[in-house]
């Protein structure tokens, strides 16, 4: 079974996902429940949904604690099945990058025995169901510049402001 949860965040509708294993999916793409929901279903097909959780209720607790720059450290499993184990490695790889700091795509390649996967660490990071939780967003390309992120380049940004990192 996975619970699902929203709560308004300063950027929006942010949405919750988790099974009994850990947090699956965080968004805060615009998009209706049902949407969120079908996303749900795609990732974990033939698997019970319904909303609420009291868990889902102490992420929402944290996420905000993180936005009001008042949390740096989240306490939330995260439930990863359904990755790859490259995956896996790179968003465990991202997972030991501090608040307030950044690496490079590069220095995670480097970090999980793969230095020339560059390019699929990235898209490893594109496909991070947990964004925040597993902080891709502190990830940039090697000549300092932001790269990309799934959720759109300004919520990078202003994720990185939160943490206070002014340069790139």
């Amino acid at each position: 079974m996975i619970c699902w949860h929203s709560f308004v965040a300063p950027f929006g509708i942010v949405r919750l996902a988790a099974s009994h294993n850990g947090l699956v999916m965080l968004s805060w793409r615009p998009m209706s429940d049902a949407a969120f929901i079908t996303q749900i279903e795609c990732r974990h097909p033939q698997v019970q949904i319904t909303p609420g959780s009291d868990e889902l209720e102490r992420v929402e607790m944290q996420l905000l604690e993180y936005f009001g720059a008042k949390r740096h450290d989240f306490d939330v499993p995260v439930d990863l099945a359904g990755m790859t184990v490259f995956q896996r490695a790179v968003l465990g790889a991202v997972s030991s990058v501090d608040f307030g700091t950044i690496t490079t795509y590069s220095e995670i390649a480097n970090r999980i025995g793969r230095p020339k996967a560059v390019r699929a660490v990235g898209n490893a990071l594109g496909k991070n169901p947990v964004a925040i939780i597993v902080p891709c967003h502190r990830v940039v390309r090697s000549d300092g510049s932001l790269g990309g992120y799934t959720g759109g380049i300004q919520y990078k940004t202003l994720l990185l402001n939160i943490e206070r990192v002014t340069e790139f």
